[in-house]
């Protein structure tokens, strides 16, 4: 097997985290940034810290250019702690235009819904996305559920959790995420009152970004929230519904949500039928 250098140092760069005394949650962040920095840098024959080049980092960055602003500035910090620990001049040369200012806006299809859904996943992983997919959760809302929230979900087939604004709102369960609760319940052995997925708003995003990876569909948690409003509303699904299943007290929120798109555009074009024929000649006035 060949020596790798670069894996070596970023190990060491991690072990250095610990002795500056970060948090054990922020060094597991960086950690996971780094791997991925290290395959991205395996797969290019780079092995060595030395090797890194600005078009490597650019690659790399360009690479998680889908994801939010904030993470890809999370990302290019990580990144430039590592070449300031191992002395590289691009620790201060390298600049990267991060693209956007919060969320890109993106509804998945029902086709690439049950891509993400079909994707191979941990428990953990699965209830996560799956309360974003299927109930339209947010991200909030599911951090905030319980082990005994879960428990409840499965018998009763509906959740009932503080949400935004500290509004209290009951959510069904789908049939599929009712059969996820069911088997992430039968995984753990924690208390009832323990947080179901028990991650920091950082680490959150990590997992949603690596079953994104996995399945090939560049989504946030937010997008499947979206994507369920949607795809609901292309099914024919009314405003009132919408706007109750979301949590919305104004249906002018919902319909922010579900904006035409070229889709419906297309779509409303195509289902257009007046009664007419149309008759062309190559001289309409002879």
């Amino acid at each position: 097997m060949r020596d790798n250098r670069l894996a070596r140092a970023v190990g060491k760069y991690v072990e250095d985290m610990r002795m500056r005394g970060l948090g054990e949650a922020y060094i597991q962040e960086s950690r996971g940034v780094l791997k991925r920095f290290t395959l991205f840098c395996i797969e290019h024959q780079i092995r060595c810290p030395s090797a890194i080049s600005p078009g490597v980092l650019r690659g790399f960055m360009d690479k998680h250019r889908e994801y939010a602003a904030k993470t890809q500035a999370f990302y290019l910090t990580i990144l430039r702690g590592f070449l300031r620990f191992i002395n590289s001049p691009l620790a201060w040369k390298f600049r990267y235009r991060i693209v956007g200012r919060g969320r890109q806006v993106r509804w998945l299809s029902l086709e690439d819904v049950d891509k993400v859904l079909s994707t191979p996943m941990t428990p953990l992983e699965a209830i996560a996305v799956g309360c974003h997919f299927l109930a339209g959760m947010r991200r909030i809302e599911v951090r905030r559920m319980t082990i005994w929230d879960v428990k409840e979900g499965v018998r009763t087939g509906q959740v009932t959790l503080i949400g935004k604004g500290s509004k209290l709102r009951t959510i069904w369960l789908h049939p599929d995420l009712r059969e996820i609760f069911r088997v992430y319940a039968g995984t753990t052995d924690s208390s009832t009152k323990a947080k179901a997925v028990p991650l920091s708003q950082t680490q959150y995003t990590t997992l949603i970004h690596r079953v994104s990876d996995r399945s090939g569909i560049p989504f946030s948690s937010h997008d499947g929230r979206r994507s369920l409003l949607k795809n609901l509303w292309r099914l024919g699904a009314n405003m009132a519904t919408l706007s109750a299943l979301a949590g919305h007290s104004d249906s002018k929120t919902t319909e922010a949500y579900i904006n035409a798109d070229v889709d419906d555009i297309r779509e409303a074009i195509e289902m257009y039928r007046p009664q007419i024929t149309v008759q062309m000649v190559s001289n309409p006035d002879r």
